[in-house]
């Protein structure tokens, strides 16, 4: 493991972050520290220390239900496209 430390920029909100630096004091730890902590979870579950969710907006939601109403709906009869009787029967099912 190296011994040394490396130093990183990053841009963050400055709202967030003030929210964040004080929440963390409260918690009696520091940004660093968390940053740490949050590192060394990573590295040591190969994953993040928490699951990410997508928010998916209303429009997404409906136009997920639109299609899922479709699909349902989906004719599970083949259509022989030789004879044209065919599709006149299919479609008065």
């Amino acid at each position: 493991m190296a011994t040394g430390t490396i130093q990183k920029a990053y841009r963050v909100d400055a709202d967030l972050y003030s929210q964040v630096e004080d929440t963390l004091h409260k918690m009696g730890m520091s940004v660093p520290q968390a940053i740490t902590m949050l590192f060394r979870r990573v590295v040591m579950e190969q994953q993040l220390p928490f699951k990410p969710a997508v928010v998916k907006s209303p429009h997404q939601v409906d136009t997920e239900r639109r299609i899922g109403d479709l699909a349902a709906h989906r004719p599970t009869t083949m259509l022989h496209l030789t004879d044209p009787t065919d599709a006149d029967s299919f479609y008065e099912q």
